[in-house]
């Protein structure tokens, strides 16, 4: 029995949610990983205290079904992630996926042969995996492929893969040891290879079972092609295409591999005769039953299923990859044949249309409306306002409303474009079919998009309605949908559908990769990324490939790996260019320029991409927010190299851009913070309070009060107002800054330290020293806690409280901090020398060492000297002169 598991219980290091799914197998919980925030779904397999099947097996079974699908990576079978233990109960920990059965699928509404044909194709496709790791399922069926939101099918329930070469001779039970221990430390590493099922035991379901598996003999992927096409002959045609009690039957006194007939109470109902001595024999073979020729299944379809029904595996078709792709052929030469009829339909309707009324013509294209159901419409909104309600965080409604505008608009906008591509083919004619067809698949790409994003904003976490509102900003642009040069310059997608379904499904997957690191789980986007670009390399699709390893490059450099994300980015502009994608150019182009300027600090090269980019973007069409992208990289790597006066021009161009006449925007907050710090830096304090005080005016509209960014603009003008002596302002941003961060990252993040030194310099200037070394030293303890030890950011803390110290008078207790925070400088040589000097200082009135205070004193105005401070250099000299007098 599987004991009774209640919400909230832990399960290893799961957190129990609630019973998603129940079936002659076990349970499937849905539950909570706390260690990479994510939800899963937990498999219990029954079995354990049974009579009929010892504890040990079903635990091995169990653990032979996870090392089974951990074999795989395929984006057409649930991915396995974890086993572990609860009592005496072994569970599987899975991807959760939000979807049904492919049997309840079928059954929702009336379902075209293509609708099913494209979804067995993918789960053919996870079939097809199995057996190229050496798996067999052995128990295929479409209550075992579950189908998501996302239209992808995922096969499940490998309970009963195993080996194709494993043994099939053991007695069953034969091989458990006893007591087998519950420890998952313990499980043999190869159980995969042994046998559950004993010699002659039947396992499977009978509908779908082919006639070896019946016999008890081994089942291999042949067994599993029957499997496939006993299941998709009923989807497509809605019977059976044997009986199975007659196959049952004939399969059970077919002569045996390895023994005799078997016989028995059969015998007296007449269901075979006796012949020439060889033993019972079938009355008659079980007939295939020939479908019905209604539903237009193309014959090419037909036969290909009917090949995979023979009663004799070798009379099959070689493997699941031949009879995929003899399926996707005979589709693709249908699918090919009915456009070219719709088009002659489409072209006679056109020549009528005189005879329409106005309101007929719209409606043939009015179907956008109805495809943004699920995606963004009330329901979707609702939901996604009261998971940002139960963030309980202050700038959660604000956010929630902002976002709902952003997203009201994108929606409408892409109904709009949705009409016209199909206006402009459909009712004016101005237009290929070829043409509006891509111009579809683009903006299908756009809502596949959108659809992960809303599927992420609607179960929003504190992270993603923190990132919320940029993350809307951030979906892809619509207006490379609308450009017929950029479109018909693309490569289309190829022919072969099996190809182009691959191809769809990897797309869907990079839709999840961008929703997740667009709500701020870069890591776990980032894992995605890497698993999704050799699989995306291997279609030879360089548009997907492209976009792919542009994600990639761009995770990689929010992860803090620069030279990985420079490698994935020029790779990914390189294949840009051969998709001939301008516009994915120009993003790759700026990201590129960044990663370059500002992490790897190669800024002559960084500004000579972005020149190159600047050509690409111009050839793009001269989109505004490219454009102000890419300005705003050039802006950046310009403040790296210290060139003020570029950084300047570069954030200016950006922001009149993004946001001409002022308008908000979020990006324009954060372009107000960039040129308020370079102003900053130019000694133009007054000029970047200005700034900052209206990108924290921005902010607050954009992101809402209490927002996590505001503490960015507070932060710097806390240090803008100290260096002004305004020490009233000074305390106060450092304040807010503090509270900010202190409530949305908690009060030991290295972020509260940082508002804390700030706080802590404000007081210094203040003369209030007590004050100022209580700030110091909790940000200490922060940074230490965090950060360790040794950490170079401890060097704040460090000289803070040592300056205060000496300035207060107590320049023996300043040694050890200033002696501490003196070798964390590293190359900053102003730095060095401010330090170094208080150090000398320190040790000349706290211990009366000449020598070594001369030494440091003189260190420390090499640094100034090297640095170009020439002035402060010859205070230091000053000093020296009347040092030991």
């Amino acid at each position: 029995m599987i004991p009774d598991v209640q919400p909230g219980q832990a399960l290893g290091r799961y957190l129990a949610l609630e019973q998603v799914g129940s079936g002659g197998q076990g349970v499937v919980i849905a539950a909570y990983d706390p260690q990479l925030d994510r939800k899963v779904a937990l498999k219990l397999l029954r079995g354990v205290g049974s009579l009929k099947v010892p504890a040990s097996e079903v635990r091995l079974r169990l653990l032979r079904e996870a090392q089974a699908m951990a074999r795989l990576s395929h984006p057409n079978v649930i991915a396995v992630h974890d086993v572990g233990t609860f009592g005496e109960q072994v569970f599987l920990a899975m991807e959760l996926v939000d979807g049904v059965t492919l049997h309840d699928w079928r059954a929702l509404r009336e379902r075209s042969w293509r609708e099913i044909l494209d979804l067995y194709l993918q789960a053919g496709q996870g079939l097809a995996a199995a057996h190229a790791a050496g798996l067999v399922h052995r128990d295929f069926k479409p209550e075992n492929v579950v189908v998501g939101k996302d239209g992808r099918a995922r096969v499940t329930d490998f309970g009963l893969a195993r080996l194709q070469d494993a043994a099939e001779t053991l007695a069953p039970h034969e091989w458990l040891p006893d007591p087998v221990p519950v420890s998952t430390d313990s499980f043999p590493s190869g159980v995969l290879g042994v046998q559950l099922t004993g010699a002659g035991v039947v396992k499977g379901t009978p509908a779908y079972m082919a006639p070896e598996q019946f016999r008890g003999a081994a089942a291999d992927a042949r067994s599993d092609q029957f499997s496939f096409c006993a299941a998709l002959y009923f989807a497509l045609y809605g019977q059976w295409a044997y009986d199975p009690d007659s196959l049952r039957v004939a399969a059970l006194l077919a002569p045996r591999p390895d023994g005799p007939t078997q016989s028995g109470p059969t015998e007296a109902a007449g269901l075979f005769t006796q012949t020439d001595g060889n033993g019972p024999k079938p009355a008659m073979e079980p007939a295939l039953r020939e479908p019905p020729r209604a539903g237009g299944v193309p014959r090419g379809v037909r036969r290909a299923v009917m090949r995979g029904l023979s009663l004799d595996p070798a009379k099959r078709h070689p493997s699941m990859d031949t009879l995929l792709g003899e399926l996707a052929r005979s589709a693709s030469r249908a699918r090919r044949l009915w456009v070219a009829a719709s088009a002659a339909l489409v072209v006679a309707a056109v020549a009528g249309l005189g005879a329409l009324k106005i309101s007929q013509a719209r409606a043939l294209c009015s179907g956008g409306e109805a495809m943004m159901a699920g995606v963004w419409d009330a329901p979707v909104a609702g939901k996604m306002e009261r998971a940002f309600f139960a963030s309980r965080l202050p700038y959660a409604p604000s956010a929630a409303q902002a976002v709902r505008l952003v997203l009201d608009e994108y929606a409408r906008r892409w109904v709009d474009l949705h009409r016209e591509a199909c206006a402009a083919t459909r009712l004016r004619g101005e237009q290929s079919e070829a043409l509006m067809q891509r111009r579809m698949v683009c903006l299908e790409q756009r809502r596949r998009d959108l659809a992960a994003l809303t599927r992420v904003l609607a179960d929003a976490d504190a992270k993603a309605v923190e990132k919320a509102v940029d993350a809307v900003q951030a979906l892809p642009s619509l207006a490379p949908c609308s450009s017929a040069d950029a479109l018909s310059a693309r490569p289309p997608p190829p022919e072969d559908l099996a190809a182009r379904l691959r191809i769809d499904a990897l797309g869907e997957r990079l839709s999840e990769v961008k929703a997740l690191a667009a709500a701020g789980k870069f890591r776990p986007a980032l894992a995605g990324a890497q698993d999704l670009a050799p699989e995306a390399q291997r279609t030879g699709y360089t548009p997907l490939i492209a976009e792919v390893l542009y994600q990639l490059g761009w995770l990689q450099s929010l992860n803090g790996d620069a030279r990985n994300a420079e490698a994935s980015l020029l790779r990914a502009s390189g294949f840009a260019e051969e998709a001939r994608d301008d516009f994915l150019r120009a993003q790759i182009g700026t990201q590129l320029a960044y990663v370059m300027g500002t992490e790897l600090l190669r800024g002559e090269l960084a500004l000579e991409w972005a020149d190159l980019t600047a050509s690409v973007v111009r050839r793009a069409g001269g989109d505004p927010e490219l454009e102000s992208d890419l300005e705003s990289a050039r802006g950046s790597v310009a403040l790296a190299q210290k060139d003020l006066s570029l950084a300047r021009m570069s954030f200016e161009r950006a922001l009149a851009l993004i946001a001409p006449g002022g308008s908000d925007h979020p990006k324009r907050a954060l372009l107000l913070a960039s040129l308020g710090r370079t102003h900053a830096l130019q000694n133009d304090a007054r000029g970047a309070v200005a700034l900052l005080e209206e990108s924290l005016q921005v902010t607050e509209r954009t992101e809402g009060p209490g927002h996590p960014d505001l503490a960015y603009p507070h932060y710097d003008m806390g240090q803008l107002y100290t260096e002004l002596r305004e020490l009233d302002r000074a305390r106060a941003h450092a304040e807010q800054a503090r509270e900010i961060w202190e409530a949305s990252l908690g009060p030991d993040h290295p972020l509260v330290g940082s508002a804390l030194e700030n706080l802590g310099t404000a007081y210094q200037q203040w003369g209030r020293y007590g004050e100022a070394l209580a700030a110091f030293h909790r940000a200490l303890e922060i940074r230490q806690r965090a950060q360790g030890e040794d950490h170079v950011h401890l060097v704040y803390s460090l000289d803070g409280i040592g300056q205060t110290l000496l300035l207060s008078g107590k320049a023996a207790e300043a040694i050890p901090f200033l002696e501490r925070a003196l070798p964390l400088w590293r190359d900053d040589l102003p730095a060095q020398g401010e330090t170094g000097f208080a150090l000398a200082r320190a040790v000349w009135a706290g211990k009366h060492d000449a020598a070594w205070a001369r030494g440091l004193a003189e260190a420390a105005r090499d640094a100034y000297a090297r640095s170009g401070q020439a002035q402060q250099a010859k205070r230091i000299e000053s000093w020296l002169a009347t040092l030991g007098r």
